[in-house]
């Protein structure tokens, strides 16, 4: 039977009706940290938690949830004080129910940063520590600045995504053009015209009509990211975009992901979950091919 997951989502709060578009998921009372309104006051004044915790709970199927919503931004979306995010850390660790967990924080506060770079929140990074050592993931938006920050150096991303023991999530489109996937559907009937069961042929096909890549998926522009094969770590996977939009819809995405894989198998550790979550995915590469990332489809 699997296991019910607790999510706590961090962000600008959550739409309690929006809950009930999900029959699986419980609606837990969250906390207020975003210094506007009362401390149980997890409502969403702008949306983008919502949205968030949408995409979260689409990407996570049928798994039974526990939504904690916990409202940290403002009402303009923003972060300003980078200690509310140390300090709502610190109350989900007080608070950390038994079973399975997974931490949503699809924000970023626009630097760009290296993982082994300091970041003047020390804390915050010990609570990430603490949290996957108990087997939380705590997952995070790798950020949407990199057209700006890479004319200053070419590898970097938000924080909090920077942190070492994040799983950081950057974003991916599909660049297929009209053209290629015209082509690409031509590869799918001509072998459903032959009879082909060699799906290895047919894949092979399609990476040719998508010009090798993986289906034609590419990094988005704006998302920031960081080697992965380094010693100070990187951007743990590639997403595709969803609601709300860029990095912040592809970590919901994949936190979502995770929490459905954690509802599967109860008890593994961040390191266990991540295996099993990229087990055979394809890996995407950024303009220059220099580096590649794995692909959460």
């Amino acid at each position: 039977m699997p296991a019910a997951v607790t999510v706590f989502v961090m962000d600008t709060g959550f739409d309690p009706d929006a809950a009930k578009e999900f029959p699986h998921v419980r609606l837990h009372a969250g906390f207020n940290m975003s210094r506007h309104g009362s401390p149980d006051d997890s409502s969403d004044p702008h949306g983008h938690g919502t949205a968030v915790a949408r995409t979260l709970l689409e990407a996570c199927g049928p798994a039974p949830i526990r939504l904690v919503p916990v409202r940290l931004l403002d009402r303009r979306g923003a972060l300003w004080e980078r200690g509310r995010v140390a300090d709502a850390l610190e109350r989900i660790l007080r608070e950390l129910p038994e079973g399975p967990t997974v931490v949503c924080a699809a924000f970023g506060d626009g630097r760009h940063l290296l993982p082994d770079e300091p970041d003047g929140q020390p804390e915050t990074a010990e609570r990430i520590r603490e949290l996957r050592r108990r087997g939380v993931a705590f997952v995070a938006a790798a950020g949407n600045f990199y057209a700006a920050a890479r004319r200053q150096r070419c590898w970097g991303m938000s924080w909090p995504a920077s942190c070492p023991d994040a799983v950081s999530v950057g974003a991916a489109v599909c660049g297929r053009s009209e053209g290629r996937r015209d082509e690409a559907d031509g590869c799918v009937q001509e072998a459903e015209r032959l009879g082909e069961a060699d799906g290895g042929l047919l894949e092979e096909r399609l990476r040719e009509a998508d010009g090798g890549a993986a289906g034609g998926w590419m990094l988005e522009p704006n998302s920031q990211r960081a080697p992965a094969a380094s010693a100070w770590g990187g951007t743990t996977l590639f997403a595709p975009v969803h609601p709300p939009g860029h990095t912040s819809g592809a970590a919901a995405f994949a936190a979502g992901r995770l929490a459905a894989l954690c509802s599967r198998f109860p008890g593994i550790g961040v390191d266990e979950q991540l295996a099993l979550l990229l087990a055979g995915a394809e890996f995407i590469a950024d303009d220059e091919g220099s580096s590649h990332w794995p692909l959460l489809l």
